[in-house]
């Protein structure tokens, strides 16, 4: 039995919703961070195909002859993960900013 990847189920357009929506009850859906939801989702669809490449071919791929190697999309997706954990823990630590105080002197 295959386990259930959210990205195969077709669930990316649920995930940005999710990201944009804590964003904004946190008062923090700025510029910077709708950015950084849309990198998350690019690295979401990088990391999707690198999923579905490595449950078409497997985790070994055949080398040439009768060796084999470790299926390059496996390694790749563990980098891409890594990425989007940085990219999920900015998102999940982002504060709006301060607004200008009126009292204050320029």
């Amino acid at each position: 039995m295959q386990k259930a990847c959210l990205a195969l189920r077709g669930d990316r357009e649920r995930v940005r919703a999710d990201l944009i929506e804590r964003l904004e009850r946190s008062g923090a859906a700025d510029d910077a961070n709708l950015d950084r939801v849309e990198k998350y989702m690019d690295l979401w669809d990088l990391a999707a195909e690198y999923v579905r490449d490595r449950a078409e071919r497997g985790l070994y791929v055949a080398n040439g002859g009768t060796t084999h190697r470790l299926n390059p999309s496996a390694q790749e997706l563990v980098k891409v993960l890594a990425q989007m954990d940085k990219l999920y823990a900015g998102l999940e630590s982002a504060r709006p900013k301060a607004p200008p105080r009126e009292d204050a002197e320029l």
